[in-house]
């Protein structure tokens, strides 16, 4: 069975949620009149894909007030930029978004006076020239391709509202397995693939999102793997990461029937067991479900979901705690079907067969994949090196057409029929057997 390794660390956490009508604490629709409260304004994230660092450089914050009026422009906040991103200079903050995870957030603004009122939007301002990943340690710079940071900025289109001596507090949580995509992926470097911030971001209210769920996963399996934990609202049917754009250019999840992950958490080493931790969670019933596979966020992808269950996330400092389970579950399928000679008519014709043989188990299968038949002396099966993502492998989801032909006998055309067993093989898994028959007719 395939040997992989468990890398990565921290979580991820997926933008959804964005439905959210955000207010102060205290309510109410303000009044401009009377005075003022503050607003923070918070950002984290966590370690997603393969990248060393993913700096981003944050200069301003936009915020709207409805019914129209001139936009406030607050500068972020002063402080240190992330250790390996380099210094952007004054009036500026250097991010690195792979550094913030378990609950760590860096502030942007810190209680900024904010005249009382309704407001519509706020605006991330970015630097473009100072926004870029590092694939490996101590390796190159690579520019990140951010076409909105120059155009629109990185808008949330979230209302809010604040009174006199208000207080309102929000975090945005990034979500880079969903906001960066990659294009030349075929290529043998990834120092030569091409970077995209397509920004995918959740924003919520500091003081009411007070869950997280978090849990050991103890692994069964022969192998360890890279696994991930998917979170989503309700008790649904999980389904893989999938984004979009709108009409106006808005990352947004793939129309269809399954559900859509609101967050996902990365599985990390941790002593015997390995564990999770999600991001910040307002407290409801949610759908927790693990996986191990590459999930492609542009690709509207067959994931393999190794453990699924309901969870209340309550609120609280300590969490909810969900235990999951990884465990090898090998399954190899045998699908046989008779493609030319049935009915058969004489003695020598000749009835062909296709053998669909498909790993239908969650761990990849090493080749050679055989298929015994009783009646046929030999199948030939293609090399799984040519099938699905060619990387040597017959992984969960694929499969692949075996063949075969049997030459019919006299003893057959007495008979009436010809009846056959087959069954393949692969890494040491048996599927189960199948049977056809093929029938007489007269010539």
């Amino acid at each position: 069975m395939k040997p992989v390794n468990l890398t990565g660390s921290g979580k991820l956490l997926a933008a959804a949620g964005l439905a959210l009508l955000l207010t102060a604490c205290g309510g109410g629709g303000g009044d401009s009149a009377g005075g003022g409260g503050s607003f923070s304004l918070s950002l984290t994230d966590a370690p997603v894909m393969d990248l060393d660092k993913v700096c981003v450089t944050f200069t301003e914050v936009i915020i709207h007030p409805s019914g129209g009026g001139e936009d406030i422009v607050v500068n972020v906040a002063d402080g240190e930029d992330s250790p390996g991103c380099r210094d952007a200079g004054a009036d500026s903050k250097t991010l690195d978004l792979k550094s913030l995870g378990e609950g760590n957030s860096v502030m942007l603004v810190d209680e900024h006076p904010l005249p009382g009122g309704n407001y519509s939007w706020i605006r991330l301002v970015v630097d473009p020239d100072n926004t870029y990943v590092v694939v490996d340690e101590g390796g190159a710079e690579l520019l990140l391709d951010c076409s909105s940071c120059d155009e629109s900025h990185l808008k949330l289109n979230r209302s809010f509202s604040i009174e006199a001596q208000g207080w309102v507090a929000f975090t945005i949580d990034f979500d880079l397995r969903k906001s960066i995509t990659l294009s030349n992926r075929n290529k043998p470097n990834p120092q030569d693939f091409d970077y995209k911030l397509r920004p995918t971001l959740r924003i919520v209210d500091t003081a009411i999102a007070s869950s997280f769920i978090w849990g050991f996963v103890t692994d069964a399996r022969t192998e360890p793997t890279e696994c991930s934990v998917y979170v989503y609202e309700g008790d649904v049917a999980p389904d893989d990461i999938c984004m979009t754009t709108d009409p106006q250019g808005t990352p947004v999840d793939c129309p269809g029937d399954g559900a859509r992950p609101y967050m996902s958490a990365n599985v990390v080493p941790g002593g015997a067991d390995y564990d999770y931790r999600t991001g910040f969670l307002y407290p409801g019933l949610y759908t927790v479900a693990l996986m191990c596979d590459y999930d492609d966020p542009d690709v509207d992808d067959d994931l393999l979901f190794y453990d699924t269950t309901l969870v209340d996330a309550q609120a609280g400092a300590t969490g909810t705690q969900q235990d999951l389970g990884l465990s090898d579950n090998p399954s190899l399928g045998l699908d046989k079907q008779i493609t030319a000679g049935d009915p058969f008519t004489a003695t020598d014709d000749v009835i062909g067969y296709d053998y669909v043989v498909a790993n239908n188990g969650n761990v990849s299968l090493v080749g050679p994949v055989v298929v015994m038949d009783d009646r046929i002396a030999l199948v030939t099966c293609p090399d799984v090196s040519g099938v699905g993502n060619a990387d040597g492998w017959l992984n969960p989801g694929e499969s692949l057409v075996c063949t075969g032909a049997y030459t019919v006998t006299a003893d057959d055309v007495t008979a009436g029929s010809v009846t056959n067993i087959a069954f393949a093989s692969a890494d040491g898994v048996d599927s189960v057997t199948d049977t056809e028959t093929a029938s007489l007719t007269a010539p």
